[in-house]
């Protein structure tokens, strides 16, 4: 008995083969041939379950991690669309430390962007590991503020290398725990005006520059130098 191929059974169940072959395969099939019944059978069971998959509707966020993933994950010689590079309108680091208060409070650093609609608010302390780095972050749309980006894919780089990867929450909030490795970049994949993704110039380690820092009001003392006393300034 001459049994047909799944191709041709494809097409019997989709009514794409002539009448009279199609006669032909039907007398087949009442022979009965078990056989090619089996392949009909599992042929209209995959037809049935692709029907239904095609009515589920994948939610767009689900579809915009998707593509950012394989964006993210493309090799190395594939680029990133040309995106938007954040501009730095706030650092902690910057501003005066109040006097006689200790340097050691800028372990945490705070440091404010703004790229197109949006404005980006980090937070950078040093984790329970010392030689790890927490990063808590929060996206906002300054034109709509009601509405903060949901489901935006972050993407933490330390030069080619992928750091860390989150996710933004309902509030457009977001959390990374990461090894520092210069120079870092932060991709926040909000596509905005089409462009493909904000990148953010991330600060080095929280606390490492604390350093370089001296207390408001009070100049830093000649090495060698004694400092005078005032005169009256004596107690006996």
């Amino acid at each position: 008995m001459r049994h047909y191929d799944q191709a041709h059974w494809l097409q019997f169940l989709r009514a794409e083969v002539e009448p009279q072959l199609r006669s032909t395969m039907q007398h087949h099939l009442d022979a009965p041939c078990s056989t090619c019944s089996a392949t009909v059978e599992l042929l209209r069971r995959v037809e049935s379950t692709a029907q239904a998959d095609a009515q589920i509707k994948v939610p767009e966020s689900a579809v915009r991690m998707a593509r950012a993933i394989f964006v993210l994950n493309a090799p190395a010689e594939v680029q990133l669309k040309p995106g938007i590079v954040g501009r730095l309108v706030f650092d902690s680091f910057h501003e005066p430390a109040t006097a006689g208060v200790r340097s050691d409070r800028h372990l945490a650093r705070q440091t404010i962007y703004e790229a197109g609609d949006y404005t980006m608010d980090l937070r950078l302390e040093p984790d329970m590991d010392p030689a790890q780095v927490l990063m808590v972050g929060q996206i906002a749309n300054r034109v709509a503020p009601q509405l903060p980006p949901h489901s935006v894919p972050i993407v933490l780089r330390g030069g080619r290398q992928e750091l860390a990867r989150s996710i933004t929450n309902q509030f457009g909030e977001f959390q990374l725990v990461y090894r520092p490795k210069l120079p870092l970049r932060l991709l926040v994949l909000v596509s905005p005006g089409g462009s493909g993704h904000i990148e953010l110039k991330v600060p080095g380690t929280p606390g490492k520059d604390s350093s370089k820092k001296t207390t408001a009001g009070k100049p830093k003392a000649r090495s060698g130098a004694m400092p005078k006393p005032r005169l009256g300034s004596e107690k006996f």
